[in-house]
């Protein structure tokens, strides 16, 4: 519009002289350099290098909300069947992240100081070094370990003395379950000693529910399990083997006033890993199958002789051999012949009503 003045726009502040040469290279056919990181508003490329992972972890190993979970009450850890298998140093420095997200674990939810944690360590290649580190994390925030399963792992006799120091100082209230530690490397003294701790700690059977402490020992270094149960007989442990005859005690009834339970404890050796499961398919190859009916011999021929030729007898449509009857659907009977109208049948002429009740 006529009287009104046009806006004056602004002046242009030069660019740097950096910049101004990095966006003459932004169209050069070779390789851009990254920019200086003196020029002011633009990232150095040591900060956009660094890889957005998750809390905790590095390199193959990621630790998130995956592996730490509270559920139906209760702390998981769930690092098992880890792909690369998880080691000694992996577990060490797992631990360090948990040391930090167990005290938010534990304000969210204060219950788990009660219900434990269920932690699953299974088919990895930890030893006795990272696993004794986890017990002591577990403690330092009075989360009892109500399960452990570590099997298919390289632990030896080391363990026994983290096991046992934890069977002895853990809450009276809140002792183990079970521990799952097949198919590792344990010795007979090893395993004498653990069933020795959980016989003398006081906890077992558990003053709740009278129940003993789960113990799973198979495919182990164990030379000769049926001497250790019989050491275990004479020390006065009550140790379980869920079979009639096969307990330390010979009147067990498998559930009262026993203190472990050993489950397929008599399949050890490095080929007794999967004895248990070889050892049910054949028994059930084995079961005994229903009887058949007997089945009569074939004829054969003798000797020198052949088969007898049976005559054939080739018959007319219309003859028929004496004595067999025709089909239904080629009879014609002549019911106009015999046929008496208003006669009763048989059963309803002899049939007479009952009488009448006054």
């Amino acid at each position: 519009q006529a009287g009104q003045e046009r806006p004056v726009a602004p002046e242009k502040t030069p660019l740097p002289q950096k910049v101004v040469a990095y966006a003459e290279a932004l169209s050069a056919p070779e390789a851009m350099e990254p920019l200086p990181p003196e020029v002011e508003g633009t990232p150095s490329a040591e900060e956009t290098a660094q890889p957005d992972l998750p809390e905790g972890g590095a390199g193959e190993e990621v630790w998130d909300a995956r592996v730490l979970v509270v559920r139906q009450g209760q702390v998981h850890i769930d690092i098992q069947h880890q792909k690369p298998p998880m080691r000694d140093a992996s577990l060490l420095a797992f631990c360090d992240w948990l040391d930090q997200q167990l005290p938010v674990v534990v304000a969210n939810f204060p219950y788990v100081r009660n219900s434990g944690a269920y932690v699953d360590l299974s088919d990895n290649i930890i030893g006795p070094e990272g696993l004794d580190k986890l017990f002591r994390v577990l403690r330092d925030h009075r989360v009892p370990c109500v399960v452990m399963k570590a099997y298919r792992n390289v632990l030896d006799d080391s363990i026994v003395d983290t096991l046992i120091e934890y069977l002895y100082t853990q809450p009276e209230s809140f002792p183990m379950h079970g521990i799952h530690i097949s198919h590792n490397n344990i010795s007979d003294k090893g395993a004498l000693r653990l069933i020795r701790a959980a016989a003398l700690c006081g906890h077992y059977p558990r003053l709740t529910s009278r129940l003993p402490l789960w113990l799973r020992l198979e495919a182990n270094d164990i030379e000769s399990p049926y001497k250790l149960i019989a050491d275990c007989q004479k020390e006065g442990f009550n140790v379980c083997l869920m079979g009639d005859g096969l307990c330390s005690r010979p009147n067990c009834n498998h559930y009262s006033g026993v203190h472990v339970q050993l489950p397929y404890f008599l399949h050890q050796g490095r080929k007794g890993q999967d004895q248990y499961q070889k050892e049910r398919s054949v028994a059930k190859a084995q079961a005994p199958l229903p009887a058949l009916p007997p089945v009569a011999a074939p004829l054969r021929p003798l000797a020198g002789l052949a088969w007898p030729v049976e005559a054939v007898v080739v018959l007319d449509e219309d003859e028929k051999p004496e004595g067999e009857a025709l089909p239904d659907w080629k009879r014609k009977d002549n019911l106009a012949a015999g046929a008496e109208l208003m006669v009763p049948a048989p059963k309803t002429a002899s049939f007479r009503p009952a009488p009448k009740r006054a």
